[in-house]
Formats: C-alpha cells, sequence, structure tokens
C-alpha cells in the first residue's frame, strides 16, 4: 500500500474510534445522569438494593382500596403465615415499584430518602425473610410514608400488582407517618402517625413517631443545667383561640417562651420569635425550657412532638384521642406529661407546681425523654425496627421483652422477668434447687424421683451445713440430667432462694430434702400449671392465716382447710425472678428476721409475691399429707411453740409491709377429669395425680 494511501485510512481508523469514544462517553453521562436522578434519595445513605419494577397501568381505579375498622389481629390477620420461622417475626420486602400510565407519566412517587432508609434497616436486620413464601409480614415497594407524596387511587393500583396482597393487604405493613387515616387499606397493618383512639385498631395497627427530616442535622447540647426556661410553647400554624389562651396563660411570666414565626420569614422553618420579639434558631431554642408544650390539632404536633424529645424538652401533651407511639411498650409517664385538651389554660400553672415537678424530677424525667429518643426514634432505621419489635411483641409469647429492656437506660442489678404479661412461660424445664442439710437416703431417693419427671433439666442440691461435708461423688445416684452441689458458708434458709448462676431456666422447683411422697405427675403436672402462671407461686402444702378477734393478731394455721394464702416452699414452683428480689427488694429486716429465728423464709416469700402482684398462691392437686417416711407423726410443724412461732412472723411481716398483701381464696388445681371413673387410667394425661 502507498504511504499516502496508508496515511489516510489510518486518519480515518482514528476519526472513527475518535467518535466511538465520544459516544460512549456521551451514553455513560447520559446514563449516570439519568442514574442519578433515579438515587438523588440515596446520598449520604448505605443501602441493600433490589431490582426496580416498572409497571404499565392502562387504568387507574377511580378511588382507593376500602378501609375495615372492624379489623383485629384475630380476624384480619394469617397467623399461620407466621409459623414458618424459627427465628421470631419475617418480613418480606418487596422490589420498589414505580406506575406510569398511557402518557408515561409517573403515578407513584419516588422513593423517598426516609423510605429507603426503612426499606435498608430492615434488609440489614434479623426480621428480613428474602423467600416471600416464608414471609410473616410483607413491605410493599411503594413509598407511603407522606399524605402529600401520593395519590390514592395509584397507589392502590401499585398495591394490587404484589402478588402477596390478594384483595385484602392481610399481613401487609404500610408505613404511612403523616396520615393514618388517608390510607387505611382494607386488611393492611397500618404503622401511622396520626392514630386516634376512635379509629385506632388495637391489636393490628401501630402507633409510630412520625420523624422529622428537617431536624436531621440537629446537634443535642449535653449541658445538664442550661435550662434557664419553664416553658416553650411552639404557636406556629396554632388558631387564634390557642394562641390567645397561652398568652393569656403566660401573662407576666419571664420563664415562658411562646414561639411564633418571625415577621417576613414565613417560610423559614428554622427560626423563631418569642412574644418579645427575640429570635431564636429552632429545635436549639427547646433546649433552653424543661417542657414543651405540645397542642393536638395544630399543625405538625406529631413533628413538635418529636423535636422536644429531640431536644431533652419534656413533652407537655394536650390531646384527647391521640395515641402515643410505641404506648405498648413505652412508659410514657416517665418522659412526658399529658393532659386533656379542656386543661389547656391551665397547663403551664401544672407544671409549675414545684411540689409536682421538682428539680430532680425533671432531670430524671429529661434523661429518660433522651434515652427514648436515642433508642426509638432517632432514625427512620429505628422507628422502623422499633415498628417490628412491637409486632413481634404481640405475636410470640417467647419474644416477649420486658418492661426494663424497653424502659430502662441501664439494667437494673437485680433480675427481671416477663411476668406481667398475659403469657405463659416458655416450655424451656425447671431447675429443681434441694435444700440439704444432713438426710441424705431421701435425698438421694428424691433425685431419682425427679429424674424421672419430663420436664427436668438440672438438680442444684444447697448443701447448708457448713460443718461437714457432702456425700462423696461416687455415692450419688446415676441419672440422665446434670446434679450441681452447692455448699453454704452459714446455715440460713434464705440460701434456697438465691438466683445462683447453675440455674439456667425461669422455672424454679424448691424443695425440701425429705419431700419424697410426690409422684412424677404430681410435679410434671404442677410445673404445666406454672407455665400459665408464671407470676404465681405453684405448689403442693398449703396454709391459710386467719384473724384472731381475741389476741387481734393475724395467725397462722396448718389445719387443712380448703381455704389457702400461702404455699410453703418446701414443695412449690416460683421464678427465678422471685430468688433475686427475696435477696435485694425484700425489705432487710424480714430477711434478719428469718435468719435470727431460722424460721418462716417462706412466708416471707408469700408476701413478697403476693405484694407484687396482689395474686394468691396456687396449689395443684388433692394431697394435704406430706410426712416423710419414718418421720415422726408428730413434727416441728404440729408443734404447738412452732405454730406461734409462725404467727409472730405473719405479725412481723405485716407491720413492716404496713399491710397483709396475702390473699386467701377456696380454690385448687386439679388435672382435666382426674378422678372420673368414666375415663380409662391409661387416657388420662396425669393418671398418678391423687392415687394414694
Amino acid at each position: 500500500m502507498k504511504p499516502r494511501r496508508r496515511r489516510k485510512v489510518c486518519a480515518f481508523a482514528f476519526i472513527l474510534c475518535a467518535l466511538t469514544i465520544l459516544l460512549c462517553t456521551a451514553l455513560y453521562v447520559s446514563y449516570s445522569k439519568s442514574a442519578g436522578d433515579k438515587s438523588s434519595s440515596l446520598a449520604d445513605l448505605e443501602t441493600v438494593e433490589v431490582e426496580e419494577v416498572v409497571e404499565f397501568a392502562p387504568s387507574v381505579p377511580s378511588s382507593s382500596l376500602a378501609h375495615r375498622k372492624d379489623c383485629s389481629l384475630a380476624t384480619c390477620f394469617n397467623i399461620y403465615q407466621c409459623g414458618q420461622s424459627k427465628s421470631g417475626l419475617s418480613v418480606y420486602v418487596h422490589p420498589l415499584y414505580r406506575l406510569i400510565d398511557v402518557n408515561g407519566t409517573l403515578l407513584t412517587p419516588p422513593p423517598s430518602r426516609e423510605f429507603l432508609e426503612l426499606r435498608s434497616a430492615i434488609i440489614r436486620s434479623r426480621f428480613f425473610e428474602p423467600d416471600e413464601d416464608r414471609a410473616c409480614l410483607f413491605l410493599p415497594g411503594v413509598d407511603t410514608l407522606s399524605v402529600v407524596r401520593f395519590n390514592g387511587p395509584a397507589i392502590a393500583k401499585a398495591l394490587a400488582h404484589h402478588g402477596s396482597w390478594k384483595s385484602t393487604g392481610a399481613n401487609h405493613l404500610i408505613f404511612n407517618l403523616l396520615t393514618s387515616n388517608d390510607l387505611r387499606l382494607e386488611e393492611a397493618i397500618v404503622a401511622g402517625g396520626n392514630h386516634r383512639l376512635s379509629t385506632f385498631r388495637r391489636t393490628l395497627d401501630i402507633a409510630v413517631p412520625t420523624w422529622n427530616p428537617l431536624t436531621r442535622s440537629f446537634v443535642r447540647s449535653n449541658t445538664e443545667d442550661s435550662r434557664v426556661n419553664l416553658a416553650a410553647v411552639n404557636l406556629r400554624f396554632a388558631s387564634h383561640s390557642i394562641k390567645s389562651a397561652f398568652f393569656k396563660a403566660a401573662h407576666n411570666r419571664s420563664d415562658v417562651l411562646l414561639l411564633d414565626t418571625c415577621p417576613g420569614e414565613i417560610d423559614k422553618f428554622d427560626a423563631v420569635c418569642d412574644q418579645r420579639g427575640t429570635k431564636h434558631s429552632y429545635p436549639h431554642v427547646l433546649q433552653t425550657a424543661s417542657f414543651c408544650v405540645v397542642v393536638d390539632g395544630v399543625p405538625g404536633f406529631q413533628a413538635t412532638l418529636l423535636d422536644s424529645l429531640q431536644t431533652a424538652c419534656i413533652p407537655l401533651i394536650l390531646s384527647d384521642d391521640f395515641v402515643l407511639p410505641f404506648g405498648e411498650v413505652l412508659d410514657w409517664k416517665r418522659f412526658s406529661v399529658k393532659l386533656l385538651y379542656f386543661q389547656l389554660p391551665e397547663a403551664i400553672a401544672i407544671v409549675a407546681d414545684k411540689t409536682k415537678f421538682n428539680g430532680q424530677r425533671i432531670s430524671l424525667m429529661r434523661r429518660q425523654a433522651t434515652f427514648i429518643w436515642d433508642k426509638y426514634m432517632k432514625s427512620m432505621s429505628s422507628v422502623a425496627l422499633t415498628t417490628l419489635r412491637v409486632f413481634e411483641h404481640r405475636l410470640f409469647a417467647d419474644r416477649v421483652d420486658e418492661y426494663h429492656v424497653w424502659n430502662e437506660p441501664t439494667k437494673p442489678s437485680y433480675a427481671h422477668a416477663p411476668l406481667f404479661f398475659p403469657r405463659s412461660s416458655p416450655n424451656e424445664g425447671f431447675t429443681a434447687v434441694v435444700l440439704a442439710y444432713e438426710r441424705v437416703s431421701s435425698l438421694f431417693a428424691m433425685i431419682r424421683l425427679l429424674s424421672n419427671v419430663p420436664s427436668l433439666t438440672r438438680i442444684v442440691v444447697i448443701w447448708n451445713n457448713p460443718a461437714s461435708s457432702p456425700p462423696a461423688l461416687s455415692d450419688w445416684p446415676r441419672i440422665a440430667q446434670p446434679i450441681r452441689v452447692i455448699r453454704s458458708k452459714a446455715n440460713r434458709l434464705s440460701n434456697r432462694f438465691k438466683p445462683y448462676d447453675a440455674i439456667k431456666t425461669e422455672a424454679v422447683l424448691s424443695l425440701d430434702d425429705d419431700i419424697t411422697m410426690l409422684t412424677v405427675d404430681e410435679i410434671e403436672f404442677a410445673y404445666q400449671v406454672w407455665r400459665e402462671h408464671p407470676d404465681r407461686l405453684v405448689g403442693f402444702p398449703s396454709r391459710v392465716h386467719l384473724y384472731n378477734p381475741i389476741s387481734r393478731r393475724l395467725e397462722y394455721n396448718s389445719e387443712w382447710t380448703n381455704n389457702v394464702s400461702m404455699i410453703l416452699t418446701g414443695a412449690a414452683f416460683y421464678h427465678k425472678y422471685y430468688g433475686s428480689l427475696y435477696q435485694s427488694v425484700l425489705p432487710a429486716q424480714i430477711r434478719r428476721f428469718v435468719d435470727e429465728r431460722m424460721n418462716c423464709e417462706d412466708i416471707a416469700m408469700n408476701f413478697l409475691i403476693a405484694n407484687l402482684t396482689s395474686q394468691p398462691a396456687l396449689k395443684v392437686t388433692p394431697r394435704k399429707r406430706f410426712l416423710c417416711p419414718g418421720c415422726p407423726a408428730v413434727g416441728i410443724s404440729a408443734d404447738s411453740q412452732h405454730l406461734q412461732e409462725r404467727s409472730e412472723c405473719i405479725d412481723f411481716f405485716s407491720n413492716v409491709y404496713g399491710y397483709n398483701p396475702l390473699r386467701t381464696v377456696e380454690f385448687r388445681v386439679d388435672p382435666v377429669l382426674y378422678k372420673s371413673p368414666h375415663v380409662p387410667y391409661q387416657m388420662k394425661e396425669f393418671p398418678a395425680v391423687g392415687q394414694f
């Protein structure tokens, strides 16, 4: 090829390559720009994304879906859908949906930053289930957070495209923060920020906080004593009557800030002016006040409530029917003041009363508000995950968190347990704690008996004789369950109630070393009864206290009566929680009284539990005789001196508590049909109950 022609070919090839590079660059820039527009809400947000589904909508329904006001967890929720996961609540997150009409108009709003953050939090959490068929809840791929961003009919159409919707929306979780009334779709669960008592479906819907994205960058001051004002009242957008009422209530008070829009700055969110015309930065100004008045009915009411918590300003809520966010698990009395709307004129005077709200109480409430904000409401991620925890709290008994887990910044020094919820204890078995001294033969007989009880997991023997050693390891019975022997340093009856680390279960069966007359069925049945009543003392030997009109004192009675007010802990189930409380919460003078007299630790435990629960102890099975083989016919319990000492215990404990918490009932728990002659022995679940 000639040189001149070769140069032409090279020049043409160079130009072609340059055009190709320019075209690819243009396409890349165009794609990057569109992708950047599409994901603009993802700025500074680390998220896990799934594919985006674009649906074509040839027609859009004329109205949004209906709303069933009669729904509850029992009627509008498929609980059987939730049994496929062993790890608790599971949530499937649908791909993002965009719906366009025939003209190419976008009918559904682009996902907001907050919605993407919510989705990301769920996808990264333990609740996420990637398999749609195994999920308990479903999060739609349409952003429904804000009422101003969606078109109801279009949202209804988009939701209908989800295969899991199945025309009713059951098991679908709809987050709708700015209003919960305009988008309550059929049987779906509404996590809303404006729930009202009249329309709130208590067991289905969830009240959540309306998180305010405009205060995202706010940084709270760490100073503790900078509150120079009693209260701050945000009157922006308030009616003339509300403003007048607060101006009258704050008359001649320099420690009350009435905050309103500054003149000429009606569209400026981060600036407010007080009644004297002084300009303040919002929400920073709320940090100068101890209380922030939040009036229901004023636009932005829900956001103002959250702004108060964010600034550690105690919310003073004036509302008749607002459902407080996460109110079923959070104790709002600890960090807010709730008044009815008619109390508006006197609201300032109420919190100004130093006898009710002194400096110490205000400081505690502010610290609690800070804890609640930081743990549950600081971000959309916190709101989303707390919402799922609350719903899991409703569904799964073994996932119920205790009061202190939700409401206390630090774990208390004593153990807590979920005793005061309408639930049963999980079937994890029980630990038998045996108080032993020197009766080795009866102790070993008891261990052999216990080893046959199906729900037994472990035996802990408290060797309460410091003067002698327990039997050699080779002498103990060989059983399938582990045995742990703990030597006490001193012979104290209260040693039986210590929450030893060896106790791994909630249920504790307290036994004396001579209780060998019980049957396997009786023990197993008592444990199953305790599971239904984990807050009660459940057991066999019962006693009652009676009032003596002559001595005008309460007396201990050991006669075999049908009335029961105490269960002796020589053979009784209790929760390990109460063992901790016996050591740390039971009045110290009662513990000293028991240790000095070597008596009445069982009565003290009955007093402790009855005082906490206001519930009677539960006697199970008809057994009344508890004499061990070889024991004398007349023992310590029948001695008159013993009865007198026990009566003195009841009298002393009542004086310490200031009242007698014991409850007397004529009630006993027995297996169903255990005495019926028409049911064959082999068909009874606990055939050895009552057979003696």
